[in-house]
């Protein structure tokens, strides 16, 4: 296992949960395997989440990914680094045709969307 001062989370170097799920599965290439067996021995974080992930029985069938529409995909990446001004950008661009306008109508005092 990895070092006892480093600190415990994912890192952009360490495989994804499907890979690590794979790997529990023996479903990886014969080149692939060797690369998650090294680096499991060096991250703690892997080594937990692959232990957590072998818990769970395997589905009947397996479920097809779901693509992930590109602004959301977009603002999701932004608001995890954290970058305030462009999330407020992508927001701006996103939104901009879809205002709402509110308007009072005096004869009803709750206000409506025109």
């Amino acid at each position: 296992m990895g070092s006892l001062g480093s600190a415990f989370a994912k890192k952009r170097c360490c495989p994804s949960s499907d890979i690590l799920l794979s790997y529990h599965r023996s479903y990886l290439s014969s080149e692939q395997t060797p690369r998650i067996t090294s680096h499991l021995a060096t991250c703690d974080f892997c080594a937990a989440e692959l232990q957590l992930l072998s818990k769970y029985p395997s589905a009947a069938e397996p479920c097809g990914r779901t693509v992930m529409p590109p602004d959301l995909g977009a603002l999701a990446a932004m608001l995890l680094t954290k970058d305030n001004l462009e999330t407020e950008a992508l927001l701006f661009q996103i939104y901009r045709n879809d205002t709402l306008a509110l308007t009072l109508n005096r004869m009803n005092p709750w206000p409506t969307v025109g």
